[in-house]
């Protein structure tokens, strides 16, 4: 009986001992560090649960302040009424953060939605929900895409973090989460999870190539809790918040750097202030190393990290960002590959805004890159740069014009189907160009303003696709070749609240697909 018990005891000491090995250091750090609270984002009820772009300008949290049409009471908090959780954001304009909206319930239910993670660009959004349906429809984990100013309806992550999630949660009869994080290249999937949400959690990850796969705990995972974890804008550099390791008491929040074969660096208690005798965690940093969040009491928290230990922050990334503009000096919705010549390597997609804008942030390396279009997107993108590396962060601007002479926008007036005459010359320089192809189809989509219901304008935004594609068809353009669709009021390029605006999302846009 002995033996039986000290051999367990030994093997317990194999499988942990990858973490205890190490001899984990407290970083020191100035007693001057600057933090400070956000109430612009913070209510009376609960936040956690951060994620910020790396450029810094996006952050999102979950919060149970409610407040929305289908928001719900669940339990209490601190003795008061607590709500559903729901996912909110922030932007950071003119030097501070704006006040916080809710995506709306394309992505937020009455079920709870938890752990957002923003994409680089912040046109992607995956996050948590348990709702009825979730084994069906590849959950517990999302992703939403902002299309114009409206979030698209979020599909499941799938693959095997569905797989696991379903698993896990069949044989408990229940399962819980706190934290999860996605890296900018969207290939890794860190979450922390377990049976019991009031009992210890591990991390587990997994990684996509052509989907998920199933989820490994990490070996940075001890028998203590681990939760809220977060993958900076390099790619590797993880931070989380755990109680087995030498701390000051609860949760405290670490460092280390995930390498390339799943091993992990040193790991460091990132020290006071940011650590203390409570439970501190929720721990995030933008690219640039500068700033950083975290959640204490609550609530959301802003550090100045221009004085702390060179040891907390990232490794240098770059961040190459940009607005990419049509012929007629328009911004462009649309979807580009950054691309590593010398590697012959794509390493990741970004999605350009409503107003054109796009990011994309990795490790630093000198290379021959280019940006280029990606399969999704019905443009010819392909712009080439070189950027040396200098051993610190870097910002790029690449903006794009994206020019292709067969591509047509046509404007149309308030509650309009008819073609104006001011768009003939124009159309008929085009139809010109397509007589000289052999073989195209051409894809013909209209779209509206506002100023109506969703169904009105998506009839009207087919009228004035079909007197479009009437035009082509009266002077010789085969009507074989021509696909049309509408669009309606979903996908609008400019603001809607003025009439330039309003006009130039008044239109008809024909692609050509050669």
């Amino acid at each position: 009986m002995k033996m039986n018990i000290f051999l367990t005891f030994f093997l317990i000491l194999q499988i942990y001992e990858p973490v205890f090995s190490q001899k984990i250091e407290i970083l020191e750090n100035p007693d001057d560090v600057k933090i400070t609270e956000l109430t612009i984002l913070n209510s009376t009820f609960r936040e956690t649960n951060l994620s910020i772009s790396p450029d810094g300008k996006y952050l999102y949290f979950m919060s149970v302040r409610g407040g929305m049409p289908w928001s719900s009471m669940y339990g209490t908090y601190k003795g008061k009424p607590r709500y559903d959780g729901d996912i909110w954001f922030s932007v950071f304009e003119n030097e501070k953060w704006q006040k916080p909206n809710c995506p709306g319930n394309s992505v937020n239910t009455g079920s709870g939605e938890d752990e957002p993670n923003i994409s680089t660009d912040g046109q992607f959004v995956t996050y948590q929900s348990w709702y009825d349906t979730w084994k069906l429809k590849g959950g517990p984990y999302y992703t939403s895409i902002l299309e114009g100013s409206k979030w698209s309806k979020p599909v499941g992550l799938g693959g095997g973090i569905a797989d696991f999630f379903r698993t896990e949660f069949d044989k408990y009869n229940r399962y819980a989460t706190d934290g999860m994080t996605l890296s900018p290249d969207k290939k890794k999937f860190i979450v922390a999870c377990g049976a019991d949400y009031d009992g210890n959690l591990d991390l587990y990850i997994s990684k996509k190539e052509k989907q998920w796969s199933y989820c490994k705990k990490l070996d940075i995972s001890t028998e203590g809790d681990e939760r809220s974890v977060f993958i900076a804008g390099d790619g590797k550099t993880l931070f989380f918040a755990s109680d087995s390791y030498n701390g000051y008491g609860g949760l405290d929040i670490y460092k280390t750097i995930l390498n390339k074969d799943g091993t992990f660096g040193k790991i460091y208690n990132i020290g006071k202030p940011f650590n203390t005798k409570d439970d501190d965690y929720g721990f995030i940093v933008t690219a640039a190393g500068l700033d950083a969040y975290f959640i204490r009491e609550g609530n959301i928290y802003h550090a100045d990290l221009r004085k702390v230990s060179k040891k907390i922050k990232p490794e240098p990334t770059i961040i190459i960002s940009g607005k990419i503009i049509d012929c007629n000096s328009d911004p462009t919705e649309t979807y580009i590959d950054l691309y590593n010549v010398d590697k012959n390597k794509n390493i990741m997609t970004s999605k350009s805004s409503i107003d054109g804008y796009f990011s994309f942030v990795f490790l630093e390396e000198t290379a021959n890159f280019k940006i280029i279009s990606n399969p999704a997107s019905k443009l010819n993108i392909d712009t080439s740069f070189f950027i040396e590396k200098k051993g610190k962060y870097l910002e790029v601007i690449v903006d794009i014009t994206a020019c292709d002479d067969l591509y047509l926008t046509i404007n149309f007036d308030l509650d309009k189907d008819i073609v104006k005459n001011i768009f003939f010359d124009e159309i008929d320089k085009f139809i010109k160009k397509l007589k000289l192809l052999d073989n195209y189809k051409l894809e013909i989509i209209g779209y509206t303003d506002n100023k109506a219901d969703d169904d009105y304008n998506m009839k009207l935004g087919l009228r004035r696709a079909n007197n479009v594609k009437k035009y082509l068809i009266n002077n010789g353009i085969s009507k074989d070749n021509i696909k049309i669709a509408t669009e309606g009021e979903k996908k609008p390029i400019a603001d809607n609240n003025t009439e330039k605006g309003a006009y130039k999302n008044r239109r008809v846009v024909v692609l050509i697909d050669k």
